[in-house]
C-alpha cells in the first residue's frame, strides 16, 4: 500500500495526535484545517490514564503534566455542600501506573502541534467534497484547491460535514442539557490540596477543577428543552440565576470568570454510533463518536483513536482492509463509551425529587473500591 498521501481533515486534538502517531511509525501525512490559524477552542478537559498512557508513549505527558493538575481526589456534595462522597483518585493511578489530569484545552493543543513540524499542517483549507475513484481520492477545498491522495482521515469535529455527507450518518442530537463553561482566577489559592468538586442539584450539576496559578476550571450544566436552550445567554447573569441558592462557593467561582471568555454549548450526542470507515476513509475523535462530556472522555477517546489507526496503518497490507481493522478494534468501545457517557449525566443530572434522593443515597452507600473499579474499566488499561 502506498502511504505517502494520507491526508487528515481538522487540526484539533485527534488530527493533531494521528499526525504525531502517524509519524512515529514512519507513515507521512497532512492535516487540512479550515481555521485561519491555530485557534484554542474551549476550556479545559481531563485526560484520564488510557489517553495519559499514550502521550507518554510519545514523549509528551512529562511537558503536559506541568500544565494542570494531577486528578488525586474528588468530592461529590449535594448543593447545599454536604458530602456525599470522597473518592481518591490517586489509589486509580496507583492501579494503572498513569496520572489522570485536568488542563487547559488550548496548553493540550499546542504541545500537540508543537510535536509535528509547522509543514504538516496547512489553515485555511475549509473542506466541501472529495471524489473517490478507485485507490485514489481527491479532496476539494473552499479556496479551489484540490488534493489527491490514498486515503482521508475525518477528524472534522462533532459537526462533521464527512460523517452526514459522506458516511451518511446521522448528525449529533440534543442531549437535553446545556453547559456553560469557564476558567476562574483568584488572589489566591482557595482550594486544600487541589481538591475537585462535583455538585449535584435538580437537573443541574456543577463541576470545578483547581488548575495552577490560582485558577480553576468550571462547568455549570442545565436540564432543559432545545426551545430553552436557545435562548440562554453567555453571561455571568444568567448562569447564576440557576445556582442562586447553591452554596456560596459556587457563586464565587463563577463570579471570579472573565464574562468575556465564558463558553455556553448545547451537548450532543450519537446513539447511532454504527461505522467509523468508508472504503478508504475513516472517522476519528468527536466526527466519529459524538458524546456529551460527563465521562471526561471526549478527548481520551479522540487519542486512543489516533494511537490505534497508526498502529494499524503501519501493516503491509491493502488500505480498505486496515481501516476497517480500525473500525473493528475501535467501533465497539466508543460506541459504549458515549452511551455510558450519556447515561450518567443523565444520571447524576435527575430532574425529580424521588430520584435525587436515591442518587444521592446511592452516591453515600457505594464503596470507594467500586466506583475505582469502573473506573478502571472504562480507562481499560491492562498492569
Amino acid at each position: 500500500m502506498d502511504k505517502d498521501k494520507i491526508i487528515i481533515i481538522g487540526g484539533g486534538i485527534g488530527g493533531l495526535m494521528a499526525a504525531i502517531a502517524l509519524n512515529k511509525k514512519g507513515i507521512s501525512s497532512t492535516i487540512f484545517e479550515r481555521g485561519k490559524s491555530f485557534e484554542a477552542n474551549g476550556a479545559a478537559l481531563s485526560l484520564w490514564a488510557n489517553a495519559t498512557s499514550i502521550l507518554d508513549k510519545f514523549g509528551l505527558l512529562a511537558k503536559l503534566i506541568p500544565c494542570g493538575n494531577v486528578l488525586n481526589e474528588i468530592k461529590t456534595i449535594t448543593s447545599n455542600g454536604k458530602i456525599l462522597k470522597t473518592i481518591r483518585l490517586k489509589k486509580l493511578e496507583e492501579k494503572t501506573h498513569f496520572p489522570s489530569i485536568v488542563l487547559l484545552r488550548s496548553d493540550l493543543q499546542k504541545e500537540l502541534l508543537n510535536a509535528i513540524p509547522s509543514s504538516q499542517i496547512q489553515f485555511n483549507k475549509q473542506f466541501i467534497k472529495i471524489k473517490n475513484n478507485a485507490d485514489r481520492i481527491t479532496v476539494y477545498f473552499a479556496d479551489g484547491t484540490f488534493e489527491t491522495c490514498n486515503a482521508v482521515i475525518f477528524a472534522d469535529g462533532i459537526h462533521s460535514l464527512a460523517r452526514q455527507s459522506i458516511f451518511n450518518l446521522s448528525p449529533a442530537e440534543y442531549a437535553g442539557r446545556i453547559s456553560w463553561r469557564g476558567i476562574a482566577k483568584f488572589d489566591k489559592n482557595i482550594f486544600i490540596n487541589c481538591t475537585n468538586f462535583e455538585i449535584f442539584g435538580k437537573g443541574r450539576r456543577v463541576g470545578i477543577f483547581p488548575l495552577p496559578n490560582n485558577t480553576a476550571y468550571w462547568y455549570a450544566a442545565v436540564n432543559m428543552s432545545e426551545q430553552e436552550a436557545d435562548k440562554q445567554e453567555r453571561t455571568i447573569e444568567c448562569v447564576l440565576s440557576y445556582f442562586k441558592n447553591w452554596t456560596e462557593f459556587i457563586n464565587s467561582v463563577i463570579n471570579n470568570t472573565q464574562e468575556e471568555k465564558l463558553i455556553l454549548t448545547k451537548l450532543n450526542y450519537s446513539r447511532n454510533i454504527t461505522k467509523l470507515v468508508d472504503g478508504n476513509m475513516a472517522l476519528l475523535g468527536d466526527a466519529a463518536h459524538p458524546m456529551t462530556p460527563d465521562l471526561g472522555q471526549g478527548a481520551c477517546q479522540a487519542i486512543e483513536d489516533a494511537y490505534v489507526l497508526a498502529e494499524c496503518l503501519s501493516q503491509n497490507r491493502p488500505i480498505a482492509e486496515i481501516l476497517k481493522d480500525y473500525e473493528n478494534k475501535r467501533l465497539q468501545r466508543v460506541k459504549s463509551i458515549a452511551l455510558n457517557s450519556y447515561r450518567t449525566g443523565s444520571f447524576r443530572q435527575i430532574n425529580n425529587s424521588i430520584g435525587v434522593l436515591i442518587r444521592n443515597n446511592l452516591f453515600k452507600i457505594l464503596p470507594e473500591k467500586f466506583v475505582l473499579k469502573m473506573l478502571k474499566r472504562i480507562i481499560n488499561i491492562k498492569k
